[in-house]
C-alpha cells in the first residue's frame, strides 16, 4: 500500500480496551492525541484506507494519532460504532492524563467525531481541544431525496437514494433524529470549535452550511471553509491534488490555534 510508510511516520496496529485501532507517531511528537474517524457510510472502508488524512494530519500535528477499527454496518447497526470510539476514548483519556486531544473524521466519521464530542460532554468527559470534520454526515432523516435529487449533477459519486441506503444500514429501527445518529439535531451547547471543510458540489454541502448555523447558534466557534468543485474525500488525494494537502494543512493550522 502506497500509503504504508513515510518517512518520519511510524505506524502499527494496536488494540485499546479491545478495540482494534491503527496508532501512527510523528518523531517529533507534541502532547496532541489524535483520534482520526473513518468514512465510509458506517458500512465500509477502514483505517488503512483513510492514511492519506492520518498519517498527513499526524505530521503537521506532530501528533501521535489513534484510528480505530469500529465495528461496521449493517452486521454491526447504531450505536455499535459509538460504542467502540467511546470506549477508545475513554482509555485514552485514563491512560493520557494532561495532553491535548483532538477529534477529526471525514463523511460519516465526520458526523461520528461530532458525535462522539456530544456523548462525553453529557458523560462529563475531557472535551478534546478542537473537532475537524471532512464533509460531515450529520443529518441521516429521510425524506430528503428530492432536495438532494437537485443537486446530483454536481456530484460524481453519489445518488440521492445513497444516503437513504447507508442510513438504513446503520440505523435499523433507531429514530433518525436522535441526536447521537444525526448531530444536526443534537443538543450543541458547550462544544469544542468545530472546522468543517466541504465542497459546493457535495451532495453533503447544504448539511455542512445547517451544521456551521446550528453550531454557531447554540455559542461555540466553528469555522467552515468551502472548497469550488471537488469531489467528496477529496483529501484523501494527497499525493497528486494539491488542494487535498491544502485542505489538511487548514485543519492542522485551526487545530493548533485553538490549541493555545
Amino acid at each position: 500500500m502506497a500509503w504504508g510508510w513515510r518517512a518520519g511516520i511510524t505506524i502499527e496496529n494496536a488494540s485499546v480496551d479491545g478495540v482494534p485501532c491503527e496508532r501512527l507517531r510523528w518523531r517529533e511528537t507534541s502532547d496532541t492525541i489524535l483520534l482520526y474517524l473513518h468514512g465510509g457510510g458506517y458500512v465500509c472502508c477502514s483505517p488503512q484506507t483513510h492514511r492519506p488524512n492520518t498519517v498527513t494530519l499526524t505530521r503537521l500535528l506532530k501528533a501521535e494519532c489513534y484510528a480505530p477499527d469500529y465495528r461496521l454496518a449493517p452486521e454491526h447497526p447504531f450505536p455499535a460504532a459509538l460504542e467502540d470510539v467511546l470506549r477508545v476514548y475513554c482509555h485514552l483519556c485514563a491512560k493520557s492524563a494532561g495532553r491535548r486531544f483532538v477529534f477529526a473524521g471525514d463523511s460519516a466519521g465526520g458526523g461520528l467525531a461530532i458525535a462522539l464530542a456530544i456523548n462525553a460532554r453529557d458523560l462529563g468527559l475531557p472535551l478534546p481541544s478542537s473537532i475537524l470534520t471532512f464533509s460531515p454526515w450529520v443529518d441521516l432523516t429521510f425524506g430528503r431525496e428530492p432536495q438532494l435529487r437537485a443537486r446530483e449533477h454536481l456530484c460524481d459519486m453519489f445518488y440521492a437514494e445513497s444516503f437513504r441506503a447507508y442510513a438504513d444500514a446503520y440505523l435499523q429501527g433507531t429514530d433518525p433524529r436522535y441526536g447521537l445518529a444525526s448531530p444536526l439535531f443534537a443538543n450543541l451547547a458547550g462544544l469544542p470549535p468545530l472546522l468543517i471543510e466541504v465542497s459546493d458540489t457535495e451532495l453533503l454541502h447544504p448539511e455542512a452550511l445547517q451544521m456551521r448555523q446550528h453550531w454557531a447558534e447554540a455559542g461555540n466557534k466553528v469555522e467552515l471553509n468551502v472548497s469550488a468543485g471537488l469531489p467528496h474525500g477529496w483529501q484523501e488525494s494527497t499525493p497528486v491534488l494539491p488542494e487535498a494537502r491544502e485542505s489538511l494543512e487548514r485543519a492542522a493550522a485551526f487545530a493548533q490555534r485553538e490549541s493555545l
